[in-house]
């Protein structure tokens, strides 16, 4: 992720990231923030930044923190030291938010279920982020949207929809879900 950020950023004139909005914490959507360090780190290169500011729910939060305690907390840090610069800001996903780093950026908050957590009895629906900024709305590893997202939906201009693969599976929609759904909201 990085490197191609690295590559890609002075090619377009891109000299930061000025928020990351992380929609859950599994390995597809978090993973990528031990690469993300290298932004901020001192050393060899100069830091392209001071900080990355990261947005995410209480419960992404928590579960990072137990992932990689080093990059919330840097007393927890071990190995080299290579400590990332992340400021953290959790939202409540029920409540709009505002990004201050590049101008005042409304966030709303677009709650889907992303399968189900089995353990519990009985089991309960996995809470994943999408995001509505001005006309678009953005909605990853989801298998259901429930009605109040829906209507947070509403109006966009721009919906854009994660679709896994042809058949149907446990966590994600398949194409032919996104498209029957599509064609039942227009």
């Amino acid at each position: 992720m990085v490197d191609g950020a690295i590559t890609l950023f002075p090619r377009f004139g891109l000299r930061r990231v000025d928020a990351l909005l992380l929609t859950h914490d599994h390995a597809d959507a978090c993973f990528g923030l031990d690469d993300l360090r290298s932004l901020t780190l001192q050393g060899t290169f100069a830091p392209v930044q001071d900080h990355v500011p990261i947005y995410t729910s209480p419960e992404t939060h928590a579960a990072i923190s137990n992932m990689f305690p080093y990059m919330v907390d840097s007393s927890k840090a071990t190995g080299g030291g290579d400590i990332p610069s992340f400021v953290w800001h959790q939202f409540e996903p029920s409540e709009t938010f505002t990004i201050h780093t590049c101008g005042d950026i409304r966030v709303m908050p677009l709650p889907v279920e992303h399968g189900m957590y089995f353990a519990s009895k009985p089991p309960k629906p996995y809470m994943c982020m999408g995001f509505r900024i001005g006309d678009v709305s953005y909605v990853s590893d989801a298998n259901r949207i429930p009605e109040e997202t829906k209507r947070k939906i509403e109006g966009s201009k721009v919906l854009i929809l994660d679709a896994l693969r042809e058949r149907p599976h446990a966590s994600h929609f398949s194409f032919d879900e996104v498209c029957f759904g599509m064609m039942m909201t227009s």
